[in-house]
């Protein structure tokens, strides 16, 4: 009667060098989501500083909009040159037709 016997060392071997692999790519992937992580936060940090900057200019401008705006009479138009139109041209749109014009 013959008997065989199993190697575990071979099995164990391959095993841990599976593991090892296993390990070192688990490293590098958590490294690279470290690092996207970080130029995310880098991006967000900048993006947002840009947000807060545009949103000021936006208000300075609304409120030079609103100042401007107030300002306009028919008195200062006609000092700048305007005058009343006599035949007024209008433009309108019929849903989907296209744009009519009708002069009055």
């Amino acid at each position: 009667m013959k008997t065989k016997s199993i190697n575990y060392y071979l099995y164990i071997e391959r095993a841990s060098y599976i593991a090892a692999i296993i390990c070192v790519l688990a490293v590098c992937a958590y490294g690279l989501m470290i690092r996207a992580i970080m130029v995310n936060a880098s991006s967000h940090q900048s993006l947002s500083r840009s947000m807060s900057e545009a949103s000021s200019k936006l208000g300075e401008l609304e409120f030079e909009y609103i100042t401007l705006k107030q300002a306009v009479t028919i008195k200062r138009a006609t000092e700048l040159g305007f005058s009343e139109a006599k035949n007024p041209t209008f433009v309108k749109a019929y849903g989907d037709s296209g744009v009519s014009m009708t002069t009055r």
